[in-house]
């Protein structure tokens, strides 16, 4: 069962994304970057966690430096699609054809916006345990796993959980100042700033931290 979605993004990008309050297809703070590098597909890339996978006390649970917490509910209400890490389309639409290049990389899809039940996940699921159990990627490994994208904007007002953090690098990288700004802002969007001690905790432990403030 998906426990949660999580969008990882760095400590730069934080402040842009909870000013606006939103995960953006086309984020004008990384608008330079794309240009230079000529590469917007126009998606937001996310993780699902789920509990009990293979060596999980070993891994990160989202990449960079912030992990931005999504309800499970989203899956339900917004079309997506998950691929093999790098297996992603051009353009989001082009995802949900059918046809033989979409049955061999879509691991899952939602094709229906306000879905009444959560979408099957079992193919999905399968491949990251798969992949957990044979990767030489270490504690990446689960990042690497699967990508999940979403091809519209995502309000963090609605969808938005908490966001996570580690102290050292919290504390490390970042000013009172800055620190303060996030807190406010986590504040203003009813979203917990959660702020633990160890470097790598696992994916179980990770989820363990949100249920807390989640239920």
């Amino acid at each position: 069962m998906v426990e949660y979605v999580i969008h990882g993004t760095s400590f730069d990008n934080i402040f842009y994304i909870l000013e606006s309050g939103k995960l953006e297809t086309n984020p004008k703070h990384a608008k330079k970057f794309l240009d230079e590098n000529h590469w917007n597909p126009k998606q937001i890339f996310t993780n699902i966690l789920l509990r009990d996978l293979p060596n999980e006390e070993e891994q990160k649970a989202y990449w960079f430096g912030f992990g931005i917490v999504l309800d499970k509910r989203i899956l339900k209400d917004k079309k997506w699609y998950a691929t093999r890490i790098g297996g992603f389309y051009d353009k989001f639409t082009d995802a949900f054809a059918d046809n033989d290049d979409t049955r061999q990389l879509v691991l899952s899809k939602n094709t229906k916006v306000n879905a009444s039940r959560m979408p099957n996940i079992a193919k999905l699921k399968k491949y990251i345990i798969q992949r957990m159990d044979n990767s030489s990627l270490g504690e990446v490994s689960f990042i690497h796993s699967h990508e999940l994208l979403f091809g519209e904007d995502i309000s963090l007002a609605e969808y938005g959980i908490c966001i996570l953090v580690q102290e050292k690098l919290f504390n490390k990288v970042l000013n009172k100042t800055q620190q303060d700004k996030i807190k406010e802002r986590c504040d203003e969007l009813d979203m917990q700033l959660i702020v633990y001690k160890p470097m790598i905790p696992g994916i179980n432990k990770t989820i363990d931290l949100i249920d807390k403030c989640h239920k």
